[in-house]
């Protein structure tokens, strides 16, 4: 029986920083229309894609993905700071 490990990155980020999705999500994540919305706004985020944090709510996070200016809600814990050099 297949085993499955869910995968969280516990540093947090706040508004005003940049992150990215961690790689557990290498297939992407679609951005949602609301905190908890099971609608998506139609955009997909993939990690190395660095990700502005708008607002948080409630384990969520609005973010804009810098290289296209698409918006949308992600969980917190698919997230991790943007690496610094």
């Amino acid at each position: 029986m297949p085993q499955f490990e869910s995968v969280e990155d516990l540093r947090r980020v706040r508004p005003g920083q940049a992150c990215t999705l961690i790689p557990s999500w290498n297939n992407g994540f679609p951005l949602r229309l609301g905190p908890g919305s099971e609608e998506t706004t139609g955009g997909l985020v993939r990690p190395g894609q660095r990700l502005l944090v708008l607002a948080e709510e409630d384990r969520f996070i609005q973010v804009r993905l810098e290289s296209e200016g698409l918006v949308g809600w992600v969980p917190a814990h698919v997230v991790a700071p943007w690496p610094e050099p």
